[in-house]
């Protein structure tokens, strides 16, 4: 079975209101709103906080007269006044994969479930389990199950299907780097930026443990969100910060802690990881060393 998940970006997002009033669970269920400008009937919207556990995707079934509320068809959780509210242009996932990452990608039809709909409560975005066997490589489209309308396989993120498991959400590295309300740096942004991390963090692991992880250590998750955050608040202040570099180095810290053995990793359940079975050799440069030449060899005398 190969497992991973297609983060929901915001691009999909656009017009936003809140909950007037507290609202209770149901079907046919008006909504007392601020303001409904910008919606209509048949529009998918997100109600509540994307990636709590009560954030849910619903349709409003019926047209809109009034400017302060509006009709969903079925409403799963309650939800209080002032959650936020938002049109969503989609409101499913469709799957393709491929058996080669460059070749023509095919809509998955077994093995999973596709379309499917779009899970906003997880911070990870929509979960897949692949139980085929004829695909490695993966590409997740848009999909509006209203209008059929779907976003360009081409600008789908390619990903394998082995190495995809995420190791911590988009919404917890913009919470640690101070952007959960900074719209212009993008969810795909920070997630190009995650896997870069996630690379880096297997390849300094994968002589001590088995890579990749089949359940993420909570010790992971937290190097992989400080580093991920550290990354990209240097990029926004186009070069370095006192408190992103400290974030960083104190992640690499501790994920050096790791591969010397200093800190063993366990699964959710209190389990030892399992180990590689394999060491190498200790010196200088060592996984301690900096990704640049400049932490290496250095002759400060003049002849």
């Amino acid at each position: 079975m190969k497992q991973f998940n297609a983060s929901t970006e915001s691009f999909i997002e656009s017009e936003k209101t809140k909950i007037a009033t507290d609202i209770s669970s149901g079907t046919d269920v008006s909504i007392a709103v601020d303001n409904s400008g910008g919606f209509s009937e048949n529009d998918f919207l997100i109600i509540g906080n994307k990636g709590n556990d009560k954030a849910e995707v619903c349709q409003i079934n019926a047209s809109i007269s009034s400017n302060t509320s509006f009709q969903v068809a079925t409403l799963k959780f309650n939800h209080d006044e002032d959650e936020p509210i938002v049109k969503i242009r989609f409101n499913q996932r469709k799957l393709y994969g491929c058996e080669t990452k460059d070749g023509s990608y095919s809509v998955v039809t077994t093995g999973t479930s596709s379309p499917k709909e779009l899970e906003v409560d997880n911070p990870q975005g929509t979960y897949f389990e692949y139980t085929g066997t004829t695909y490695s490589y993966f590409k997740c489209t848009y999909y509006n199950s209203e209008t059929s309308d779907e976003t360009n396989l081409s600008d789908s993120v390619t990903v394998h299907a082995v190495t995809s498991a995420t190791y911590c959400s988009v919404s917890d590295i913009r919470i640690k780097a101070g952007l959960t309300n900074n719209s212009y740096v993008s969810d795909g942004r920070i997630s190009d930026e995650r896997t870069k991390v996630q690379n880096y963090i297997d390849g300094k692991l994968k002589s001590v443990y088995d890579i990749p992880f089949s359940d993420v250590p909570d010790v992971i998750e937290d190097i992989c969100i400080r580093i991920s955050a550290g990354r990209i608040m240097n990029e926004i202040l186009s070069g370095t910060s006192d408190k992103a570099d400290e974030m960083i180095k104190g992640a690499k810290a501790d994920l050096m802690e790791i591969i010397d053995g200093n800190v063993e990793l366990v699964d959710s359940e209190g389990n030892k990881m399992t180990s590689s079975g394999t060491s190498s050799l200790k010196g200088y440069p060592d996984n301690s060393t900096d990704d640049s030449f400049d932490d290496m060899f250095k002759i400060d005398t003049t002849f």
